[in-house]
């Protein structure tokens, strides 16, 4: 047997072999479903050499997935995408990003929102010629709730014309209303502001011996990504009791632990809209997979 991968060592737990750990069977079959399972091995299942591909799994390796492997898979799935995406070890640009958007979509539909409790107001103002009380108050309280720390520093006064709902002094609004939550729409802008100047500076030419602005992400991908395709190996030996090999061909991947492989990596891609780590995503290549086989 080939020495231990040294990157993988026992006194060196990575994130996703803590993350294996903790993740419950139950939750991961949740995520990754038995379709999943049986579509993976489907994949990665063959007659043997030389011989066509089976259409169908066996009845008793369908056992055998039913029994444990989809348990199996699922955990070891769902943990290497909770590495992934939530991992402790630092986050990625992609991550801090993610935050911006969140925090800018939000602020949007709070505006949204408001705008249309505004419009409600407005219309109820136009048909009656009353402030409609409930709406109106409760615009006050929640730019009260925003705005109120500051209402020391400016007069009483100042604060009202702030932050409660009036229409628009403005002959072409249409008779259009305010809200009166500006900080809502000035922290939309600003986190707009600072998205699009991050990715610009990440999009700059980089000067020799300078990185990409923000955190780096260190080796991590690579010694999870081995250790998962450890487990993977394990696992596809177990269920379908056949040794996991890697070879391809031009058109593609021609064994079936590489075709299983592929098929457990798409997976991950549907699982994740926005993922933090895209890399990690990616199928590893036939020489990587070639060579954790080789220090099993």
């Amino acid at each position: 047997m080939a020495p231990t991968d040294p990157t993988n060592t026992p006194d060196r737990p990575n994130t996703y072999e803590m993350r294996k750990k903790a993740v419950s069977f139950a939750a991961a079959q949740l995520v990754f479903d038995r379709n999943f399972a049986l579509d993976a091995f489907s994949s990665g299942y063959s007659a043997g050499r030389g011989k066509a591909l089976p259409k169908n799994l066996t009845a008793a390796i369908v056992d055998q997935i039913d029994e444990n492997g989809h348990a199996k898979l699922a955990q070891l799935c769902l943990a290497y995408l909770l590495a992934h995406e939530n991992a402790h070890e630092g986050l990625d640009k992609l991550a801090y990003l993610s935050c911006l958007r969140t925090i800018r979509d939000g602020a949007k539909m709070i505006a949204q929102a408001a705008d249309e409790l505004a419009g409600q107001i407005q219309r109820h103002k136009i048909e009656t010629n009353e402030v409609e009380p409930v709406r109106a108050e409760t615009l006050q309280r929640l730019a009260k709730a925003l705005h109120g720390r500051f209402r020391a520093e400016m007069g009483e006064d100042q604060f009202d014309d702030l932050t409660s709902p009036k229409f628009i002094g403005n002959p072409l609004s249409d008779l259009r209303m305010t809200p009166g939550l500006p900080g809502i729409a000035a922290l939309h802008n600003e986190v707009e502001a600072i998205r699009e100047e991050y990715v610009r500076a990440q999009k700059q030419p980089k000067q020799k011996g300078v990185g990409p602005v923000g955190m780096r992400p260190g080796n991590k991908p690579n010694r999870e990504q081995k250790a998962f395709i450890r487990d993977l190996a394990a696992l596809y030996e177990e269920v379908l009791a056949s040794q996991p090999t890697a070879h391809d061909t031009a058109s593609g991947p021609s064994s079936p632990f590489l075709r299983f492989i592929h098929r457990v990596y798409r997976e991950f891609h549907e699982q994740s809209e926005v993922p933090v780590d895209p890399h990690g995503y990616y199928p590893p290549s036939v020489g990587t997979v070639r060579k954790v086989l080789q220090s099993r």
